[in-house]
């Protein structure tokens, strides 16, 4: 199956192959992944779904409890954990490898930004700090020779990550967190970044208890790099392969420039809104619970239900509203805000 799903990647790269191809395609994993992955077929039952929104979507929250892949989970050889939420017990992703993962993640932001800088500075951990963050992973894949500014504490060190970027004489892709980007700006700073580079700000604005405005934010980070920075966000989630990202922005655009995205799926990885309270697909424009399919996630589970709340736009574009009332908080912002506090106690 898996030969399957990652020419038919491949073949999404140069056009969408159209809503019927993509659930013919959907349909014909799930019932491999049922029949492979005996947690998920117990989870889903005697489910005959005739449609892609029919298709039995786990809740995230399984993943803190269950081995959700096909096949013996010894044999996953990749396992990506989520990096922070207040139960305290990580939700694990595991993979057979990081081929269809690396080619979904590769693919889509080369399609979304073909002219996107060579290099990279990081405010996010390396995989030899994180080892277990498929973010590190996805940066790493997209930048083998990355700048990584993290310290072995999960803070960024900010005296090196303005030298790094004072260095940078072509375009450059500053990536971070939320938080992270918060701290490199609470340092004393600046750097007049070449034209065309791009701030990458991914994992929510809001922790637990630490807060940041996120125009604020931008835009401070903007004036800091020297104003001919675009701003772009990513979306994604530890439960799936896929990432969505946002059209490039400046903070100078007004109110048609936001931090919550639209966020745009590659064709392979279909949003859906529900309605938290029955489930039934809501139309475009209604604010629901967010559940996605994606089939990248080829030897996991397909579909997935998260506990974010968003709105499907008529282009396609997913917003987000936040988590749902009573959802636990998470994300790899989460990471910072906990790194945070431990240097605060030390302190």
């Amino acid at each position: 199956m898996r030969p399957r799903i990652q020419r038919f990647i491949r073949d999404c790269v140069g056009a969408h192959p159209g809503a019927q191809a993509v659930e013919r395609e959907a349909l014909a994993l799930f019932r491999w992944q049922r029949a492979q992955n005996p947690r998920y077929g117990a989870f889903c039952g005697d489910v005959e779904p005739t449609d892609i929104h029919g298709i039995p979507a786990v809740p995230v929250a399984l993943f803190r409890s269950l081995p959700l892949c096909c096949g013996p989970s010894e044999q996953a050889r990749l396992v990506f954990h989520t990096s922070g939420t207040t139960t305290g017990r990580p939700g694990k992703h595991r993979l057979v490898d990081s081929q269809t993962y690396d080619l979904a993640s590769s693919s889509w932001f080369h399609a979304r930004f073909p002219g996107a800088p060579r290099r990279c500075v990081s405010l996010i951990p390396s995989p030899a700090q994180a080892p277990h963050s498929s973010l590190s992973h996805m940066i790493q894949l997209l930048y083998p020779d990355a700048v990584w500014t993290t310290a072995d504490s999960g803070l960024v060190d900010v005296e090196r990550a303005w030298a790094s970027l004072a260095q940078q004489r072509q375009p450059v892709l500053l990536a971070a967190t939320a938080l992270s980007l918060a701290t490199l700006l609470d340092g004393p700073g600046r750097s007049e970044l070449p034209s065309e580079s791009l701030l990458m700000s991914t994992g929510g604005f809001k922790g637990r208890s630490l807060s940041v405005d996120p125009l604020r934010l931008l835009g401070d980070a903007s004036t800091r790099l020297g104003g001919r920075t675009a701003l772009v966000g990513e979306y994604g989630m530890t439960e799936l392969s896929s990432q969505l990202w946002s059209r490039a922005w400046s903070p100078d655009a007004g109110p048609n420039g936001r931090s919550d995205g639209p966020f745009y799926a590659p064709p392979w990885l279909v949003p859906i809104v529900v309605d938290p309270g029955t489930g039934d697909p809501l139309p475009h424009g209604q604010a629901g619970q967010i559940r996605f399919v994606d089939l990248a996630n080829d030897h996991s589970v397909l579909a997935i239900e998260t506990m974010d709340s968003g709105t499907i736009q008529a282009d396609g574009g997913l917003v987000l509203h936040g988590r749902l009332p009573g959802a636990a908080a998470r994300g790899c912002s989460l990471s910072v805000e906990e790194a945070l506090r431990a240097s605060r106690a030390r302190g």
